[in-house]
């Protein structure tokens, strides 16, 4: 189905880049997704535009928003329960799947905790499901490691997944290529001290 994308942290051009690197790693022609990614460069929060984003989604038959990110959305204070609360309450009336990106509390990076999101509890508290992403740069080869763990699910917990992710690009700004390729998290050396046994 079609998807809205709720963009806070970068702009449309940057997205179209992006896009078309993730398109040619996938070997998809990114004119396939004409019309089924929607893009929405974000200024107000999500509580202040939720009845714009509600036209889009019936609008445009949308099954899936990305939110990215929580930061932007909240429009204040991370800490303000509150702002927290008023985003995950307009993303309940879309009706629809929501892929939240946050950002991980300063404090937890310091200790390498890496568990809670930045902001009050209810950042924790108000999702369903939840995965910590971690990155490292490959001991063996220029690719970036990542490793996600299911951190919160009301329900079944789900497996860790791994990847290597290879970007080519002509700057460090215009990737060209970007793909993924799976990888068993058991073995990924980067992140074993992270895992439990």
């Amino acid at each position: 189905g079609n998807v809205l994308y709720l963009d806070w942290e970068w702009d449309a051009d940057n997205h179209a880049r992006r896009l078309a690197a993730i398109c040619d790693g996938l070997t998809l022609n990114v004119k396939e997704l004409d019309g089924k990614i929607i893009y929405r460069n974000q200024f107000a929060s999500l509580a202040d535009s939720a009845v714009a984003v509600r036209k889009i989604i019936i609008e445009h038959h949308i099954v899936l928003v990305i939110v990215d990110s929580m930061g932007g959305a909240r429009g204040g204070e991370p800490k303000e329960a509150k702002l927290t609360l008023e985003v995950y309450n307009s993303i309940r009336t879309f009706g629809i799947a929501t892929l939240v990106v946050d950002h991980l509390a300063k404090d937890d990076e310091d200790k390498g905790k890496h568990t809670s999101p930045i902001g009050s509890v209810y950042s924790f508290n108000s999702v369903r499901l939840m995965w910590r992403v971690d990155a490292a740069r490959s001991e063996t080869d220029d690719s970036l490691k990542q490793s996600l763990t299911n951190t919160k699910a009301n329900g079944k917990h789900q497996l860790d997944r791994a990847f290597s992710m290879r970007v080519d690009s002509d700057s460090d700004d215009n990737p060209i290529t970007i793909s993924w390729l799976p990888e068993d998290p058991r073995t990924m050396i980067e992140f074993l001290s992270k895992m439990t046994w």
